[in-house]
């Protein structure tokens, strides 16, 4: 088995995209297969050496390693115009000369006759003179696969069996006056001469199929399986749009999500493996996954889902993984954290880990250990009270004559202060926590006390 992946580098890589590469990942991996990466850029005037990069760096960052590649189809023009000399040979294309304009006015007339939207095949009906007269006045043309048939079946490895009118179709455009291959003819070249057997896709791709199938045959390729998710939508049933939320793979990585939870996340959408398990390793998903599981149906995008999975992989990462990950949304808040000693450092990803869902949110709870906050309206009433002037006090006392603000010896401290206040439970932790953080919430005070010590404490208090 061999699958391919092959995005048309013009802008970000969509999630919806990124699930279609990991479908092929999963499917190659279970049966033992290979992955073939091509960047389809001959669409001239939208690709980017940008976009190109990106991608190759997103699908990385996902944890997709591609056996072989990655090909740039605009290296392949040679292979292109060979196979076209060879329809050419056979009379299977002509040349044709239609403006934009008069395509243009075609299907204007066809509409207005309520007729299919297809081209009428005039330029097939031009002879030998009249083709030299058009090429001598310069005139530019494309090349057009001729549609010899009416009807079109095959059996989709998502959809089950398959069938389209040919009479809707009309012959179509495979090479375009500026030499440069369309979509549907190079992608049946690559395929075949890199020896894709299956060839998983986006529903929105389903109708160029039938196309494809005539060049194979045309060529006498052998015609891979065809298989055809459903597409990813957005609340409502809609497409998936930026306005719900972050759409293609760097936004999610900006925003702090974790490939894994990312990962994990996508092989869940259109997939199921029969039954309730929702986080499962890498190896996991490979070993259950069967292209009979995937849905005919749209799976929808769920953010506060994904937000959830991602909190799950979080909570999974080790104090130096959390630093590691999330040390560069920190700086952009604290340059200073740089320069905190690393035991300090670890101190603090071990307080903010069960309070995060996404990396980005660290530097809000990093807040705690380089601040005391204006007090809200709760902490302002907790102040007033009798029970909080009477814990403070003995607060400071206490740690005036502490010189130890370790992990471990927290709780002899609070005890200390607790005894020597005569409050418990709410009066007491409340207080303690307001006059040293200003909030009525936040990280284990433990972590805070050992973090920012005796000076800042005192500081803090007041």
């Amino acid at each position: 088995m061999k699958v391919r992946f092959a995005p048309s580098p013009t802008g970000s890589l969509h999630v919806g995209n990124a699930r279609t590469a990991l479908f092929n990942w999963l499917l190659a991996k279970n049966q033992g297969g290979k992955m073939v990466f091509r960047l389809e850029d001959t669409d001239v005037e939208r690709s980017t050496d940008e976009s190109k990069a990106s991608i190759i760096r997103d699908i990385k960052w996902l944890g997709l390693q591609w056996d072989e590649g990655p090909f740039l189809q605009s290296e392949r023009l040679d292979i292109y115009k060979e196979h076209l000399h060879k329809l050419e040979a056979k009379g299977a294309v002509y040349k044709c000369f239609c403006t934009t304009e008069e395509l243009e006015a075609e299907r204007e007339e066809n509409k207005k006759k309520n007729l299919p939207m297809k081209y009428s095949g005039k330029c097939s009906r031009l002879n030998k003179e009249e083709i030299a007269k058009n090429i001598a006045e310069g005139k530019e043309f494309s090349y057009r696969f001729k549609i010899d048939r009416e009807i079109m079946e095959f059996k989709d490895l998502v959809r089950g069996d398959m069938k389209f009118d040919l009479n809707l179709i009309g012959d179509f455009v495979i090479m375009r006056p500026n030499g440069y291959p369309t979509y549907n003819f190079s992608v049946v070249i690559d395929d075949a001469l890199m020896g894709v057997t299956h060839i998983i896709r986006g529903e929105d791709i389903l109708p160029s199929t039938p196309k494809q199938i005539m060049l194979y045959e045309a060529f006498g390729y052998k015609t891979p399986q065809f298989g055809h998710l459903s597409l990813i939508s957005g609340k409502g049933g809609k497409p998936l749009h930026k306005r719900d939320g972050a759409t293609s793979l760097s936004a999610f990585k900006g925003q702090g999500y974790l490939p894994e939870a990312l990962f994990n996340f996508l092989a869940l959408l259109g997939w199921s493996p029969k039954d309730d398990s929702e986080i499962m390793p890498k190896d996991e998903i490979i070993r259950r996954f069967n292209l009979k599981d995937v849905s005919k149906s749209p799976a929808q995008f769920d953010y506060e889902k994904l937000k959830w999975m991602n909190s799950q992989y979080i909570n999974k990462l080790t104090p130096e993984k959390l630093l590691e990950f999330s040390e560069e949304f920190i700086l952009q808040r604290y340059p200073q954290f740089k320069d905190l000693e690393m035991d300090k450092k670890l101190l603090i990803m071990k307080a903010i880990t069960p309070r995060i869902d996404l990396l980005t949110e660290a530097a809000d709870w990093v807040d705690y250990f380089y601040k005391k906050f204006e007090l809200d309206d709760v902490a302002k009433e907790i102040e007033e009270t009798e029970d909080y002037k009477i814990v403070k006090e003995e607060l400071i006392k206490a740690i005036k004559e502490e010189t130890d603000f370790s992990i471990e010896n927290h709780k002899p401290l609070i005890k200390k202060i607790q005894k020597a206040s005569g409050k418990k439970g709410k009066a007491l932790f409340m207080s303690i926590r307001v006059a040293t953080t200003g909030r009525t919430h936040g990280p284990d005070l433990n972590y805070v006390f050992a973090v920012i010590g005796k000076d800042e404490l005192l500081k803090r208090i007041g």
